[in-house]
């Protein structure tokens, strides 16, 4: 039986639009693969990442994602954290508890296997007849409930031993350097590189599908829209020239756009690709003029992504605030 995680990513209605056109450095499509937030100033980084293992020398156990902003789906309340053992003998996490934001304590005779995952939930029921279908919990339903919230704007979570000690600490928050795409639009933070510290905001990127992967590790997808990259992009152009933004294809395959969008703001402002391709090795740009006139293609507030300007000056925008260029599909949950 396909989980209600599995029907939510099937039954996502597609959304009607065109191509678009940029220049820059990083894309990605939120719900396909891991947004890469590009600065307008294109300065974008993915870290590259290591297999799980310890972020710590006070213990093998590592808090590996963070499930602090759920989309909550049905009612459900989806917010977890996720631990992984990556010692090579068993871990007796008896009475070991969570503390910061949540406060959770672990019960007697609990001993967790090595190369275990396991999670601990605000509503473990909702957890497991959402993501029980897709193989999160083949070992060990999550633990809770906890008690209290994780922080949408971001909090501490600390894992303690049984003499009360802190083991673990993430300070987490809800704007760069973490990642932003964790707040409220599908997806959760993993530790990508443990070898930086569960603390470093560099060691950790938004889960690769929205949704996350509670119980289990968070595998990049195959999908073609990973191999497209902002290319290029101008911005302040001069009054005989056009802003534009280039997108550019260096795989061996066609790659089709449908159902991306090209925004300055991951829930608003955005501009819906349809039937637009890139074929293998070409580019594909749109100037401030495609996209302004296309307004039954657009959110009205698009007009904000060239109108406030892509910044007068590398990485602002109106009021001095730093822009973002993500392309977003129009999907909450990924297919």
């Amino acid at each position: 039986m396909m989980s209600e995680l599995g029907q939510a990513r099937q039954q996502l209605p597609q959304v009607a639009g065109r191509w678009t056109r940029c220049r820059c450095k990083e894309l990605d499509c939120l719900g396909l693969t891991p947004l890469i937030w590009l600065l307008a100033f294109c300065l974008s980084q993915v870290a590259s990442a290591e297999l799980p293992g310890p972020s710590s020398r006070s213990t093998g156990l590592v808090i590996t994602e963070i499930m602090y902003h759920p989309l909550s789906p049905a009612g459900r309340n989806l917010e977890f954290i996720e631990l992984f053992n990556s010692s090579p003998y068993p871990e007796d996490i008896s009475r070991f508890r969570l503390s910061g934001e949540i406060s959770y304590a672990f019960p007697s005779n609990v001993v967790v296997a090595p190369g275990e995952y396991f999670v601990v939930a605000k509503a473990p029921a909702d957890m497991v007849a959402f993501y029980g279908g897709s193989g999160a919990f083949t070992n060990r339903n999550p633990f809770g409930p906890f008690n209290g919230n994780l922080s949408d704007h971001g909090g501490a979570i600390r894992l303690r031993n049984r003499q009360d000690s802190i083991v673990l600490e993430v300070d987490y928050a809800d704007s760069s350097p973490w990642p932003g795409t964790a707040d409220g639009v599908g997806r959760s933070i993993v530790l990508a590189r443990p070898s930086l510290g569960e603390n470093n905001p560099a060691a950790w990127r938004a889960s690769d599908r929205s949704g996350g992967s509670p119980g289990q590790p968070d595998l990049p997808s195959q999908v073609p829209l990973r191999s497209i990259v902002i290319n290029e992009f101008l911005a302040n152009s001069r009054v005989s020239e056009l802003d534009f933004i280039e997108l550019y294809n260096p795989a061996r395959i066609d790659v089709d756009l449908s159902g991306c969008t090209l925004s300055d703001s991951p829930d608003t402002n955005k501009f819906t690709f349809v039937g637009a391709t890139i074929s293998a090795g070409s580019y594909l740009a749109l100037d401030e003029h495609d996209i302004l006139s296309q307004p039954e293609r657009r959110d009205p507030r698009l007009h904000s992504l060239w109108s406030t300007g892509l910044g007068d000056q590398p990485g602002t925008g109106a009021g001095g605030r730093t822009r973002v260029l993500p392309l977003i599909p129009p999907h909450s949950i990924c297919p």
